[in-house]
C-alpha cells in the first residue's frame, strides 16, 4: 500500500497524463489524424517538448489517445 505522500504523487501523476491525453486527443481530431504512427510522425517532437516527457511517455500517450478513437468513433 502506498504511503499517503505516494498516493499523492500518483494522483498528480495520473491527472497530469489525463490532461496530456486530453491534449493530444484534441490534436488528433482537430487535423483529423487518428492513426497511431501518423499522429506520431505529427506530434511527438512537440509533445515531448510542451510537456517535457521522456520518448516512452509520449509514445504511450500518443497510443492511448488514438485508442480513444478506436472505441468511439464520433
Amino acid at each position: 500500500m502506498p504511503t499517503s505522500e505516494q498516493k499523492a504523487k500518483l494522483l498528480k501523476s495520473m491527472y497530469k497524463f489525463n490532461v496530456i491525453c486530453n491534449w493530444v486527443s484534441q490534436y488528433s481530431f482537430d487535423k483529423k489524424i487518428f492513426h497511431k504512427f501518423k499522429l506520431q510522425e505529427a506530434i511527438y517532437k512537440e509533445l515531448r517538448e510542451k510537456f517535457n516527457l521522456p520518448s516512452q511517455l509520449a509514445v504511450r500517450i500518443i497510443g492511448r489517445a488514438c485508442d480513444s478513437y478506436k472505441i468511439n468513433k464520433n
